[in-house]
This record gives C-alpha cells, sequence and structure tokens, in this order.
C-alpha cells in the first residue's frame, strides 16, 4: 500500500515546508493589519500606556503531529474588552475585523 501513488500521509503533508511558511506569512500580513487598525489611545495611566494593545498583538505559527495552526494573538489584558467591548467600551472587534480582511471580505 505503501507504493500506491493515491496514499496520502497526512503528517507528511502537514508539515510541508511549503504549508508552513504560507501560514507563518498570513499570519504576518494579519497581525500587521491588526496593528494597522488597533487602537491606540492617548491616556497613560500606571496601568497602560498609548500603544499597548497594538504592540502586544503577535503572529505564530504552532505545529504538532496532526495540526499546523497560524494564529494572530493579543496579549495585553485590554484585548478582550477591546475585541468584544463592555459596559463603558464599544466592540472594536479587530481581530474579527483581520479574520474579514484575510479571507477578502473586507
Amino acid at each position: 500500500m505503501a507504493d500506491d501513488p493515491y496514499t496520502l500521509n497526512l503528517a507528511e503533508a502537514l508539515m510541508h515546508p511549503g504549508l508552513v511558511t504560507y501560514l507563518k506569512e498570513l499570519a504576518e500580513k494579519g497581525a500587521e493589519h491588526a496593528k494597522s487598525i488597533a487602537p491606540v489611545g492617548t491616556r497613560t495611566t500606571k496601568h497602560s500606556t498609548p500603544g499597548q494593545y497594538r504592540d502586544s498583538i503577535t503572529a505564530e505559527v504552532h505545529t504538532s503531529k496532526t495540526r499546523v495552526v497560524g494564529r494572530i494573538r493579543a496579549t495585553d489584558f485590554t484585548a478582550y474588552w477591546i475585541e468584544f467591548g463592555s459596559k463603558h467600551n464599544e466592540k472594536q472587534a479587530i481581530l474579527a475585523k483581520t479574520m474579514d480582511f484575510l479571507e477578502g471580505r473586507a
């Protein structure tokens, strides 16, 4: 069965350098877009500085035996409130807008 030209080794296909490179480039493109539309703010407090949320946006690629995942994330403590809103902050959905951009809907 190993000589069958139609047999696909999923682990080999997922770890193909071209796929990993493509996901890394796509995640970096998304992170750049997210940073470009992220709110910067002007207020400085003991817990925050201008651009803190924007600067926390990163792109990463994780691989395992069965998965390759490209991820764009914001690690700032205000990320949830910026993305989904709160009682005092309007929803801005930066990462959702970034996904729309990457999917060609924005």
